[in-house]
């Protein structure tokens, strides 16, 4: 279900672009990927590490009951 899209003309550099503006988009584009990379988080650190301890206590138990629950369907099938 792959779709073929023509090339557009705007994605390659113009040589008719004038000499000022060709570093632009490749500016922009720098400034968008440091945006990118700064991440804000409105929590404080001793927040956020309760939350991943809670987070992980949470898995570990979803986990352990899989765990029993497979075990003690094997046995069962074993019986």
């Amino acid at each position: 279900m792959s779709r073929k899209y023509p090339k557009s003309s705007v994605v390659g550099k113009s040589s008719s672009c004038p000499r000022g503006r060709r570093g632009r988009p490749r500016r922009i584009a720098e400034q968008a990927v440091a945006q990118a990379r700064e991440v804000q988080l409105p929590l404080d650190v001793e927040s956020l590490l309760e939350l991943s301890r809670e987070a992980l206590s949470s898995f570990a138990v979803e986990m352990g009951l899989k765990v029993a629950h497979c075990l003690l369907a094997d046995e069962v099938a074993q019986r």
